[in-house]
């Protein structure tokens, strides 16, 4: 009984914290505004998780949690799919960003506009890189696979460093969803339609990863790249690369 009350307890803490860091930001929010939303002493945060750093930590953690099951869920079921064939690259690469996509634009319209609050931008920035940098090698690890598995013909340092790019490109656009510097009308920017917004993504990430591979001698390696006339002007691309989301 006590067990399963002090779990109840950390659970409360742990939500209501997500939600009021959401809402406020983390460093506008106290530890007394948490506990008191929560129906749970004071004391209970230094019980479970240390101190206030040790609480956002474990909010980081919970939502990584989360967005790595849906990950490997989703790989899960593309190797079902596919029956020990290779997958599609984009495929592999949707299945690993879309619902970090997902889970970070949801976070945003939780939140009220960054302009509103002080310090708000910098704690959504907090939230996002800990969300894409953080303590997923395990995860990273089985998709790193799949794309092995699917790009043969790329040498295994080129893969790493393209998905080192794509992570750093998701960091950044969604780390400044709020004011797009490029946006046709700063003074009037469009709603945000998160469906075209992945599909912007995905189609640019995905463009990067299948793009020609450099040798050492700056010669093209690995992928197939005529653009001449015999070629029609078209580049050719991996084999199964034929897919383009959107």
């Amino acid at each position: 009984m006590q067990g399963s009350r002090s779990a109840y307890t950390r659970t409360q803490i742990l939500e209501t914290a997500a939600r009021l860091f959401a809402h406020k930001g983390y460093g506008s929010t106290s530890l007394r505004e948490i506990t008191a939303a929560a129906g749970v002493n004071l004391s209970s945060v230094n019980y479970h998780f240390g101190s206030k750093a040790g609480l956002i930590q474990a909010v980081y953690q919970q939502q990584l949690d989360t967005l790595n099951r849906e990950r490997l869920t989703q790989l899960d079921r593309l190797e079902m799919q596919a029956a020990g064939r290779p997958l599609e690259p984009c495929k592999v690469v949707e299945a690993f960003f879309c619902p970090l996509i997902r889970l970070a634009i949801g976070h945003l319209r939780e939140s009220p506009p960054f302009t509103a609050q002080a310090g708000r931008m910098s704690d959504t920035n907090g939230f996002i890189h800990a969300l894409i940098m953080n303590g997923h090698s395990g995860t990273i690890g089985r998709f790193r696979a799949a794309l092995l598995n699917a790009l043969p013909a790329m040498p295994e340092r080129e893969i790493f460093w393209r998905f080192q790019f794509m992570l750093g490109a998701i960091c950044c656009a969604l780390s400044s969803m709020d004011g797009l510097l490029l946006a046709p009308n700063p003074q009037k920017p469009e709603p945000l339609d998160t469906d075209r917004f992945t599909r912007r993504l995905m189609t640019f990430l995905s463009g990067g990863l299948l793009a020609p591979c450099l040798d050492a001698n700056d010669e093209m390696s690995g992928i197939q790249t005529d653009t001449g006339p015999a070629a029609g002007g078209q580049r050719r691309s991996l084999p199964g690369s034929s897919h383009h989301p959107g």
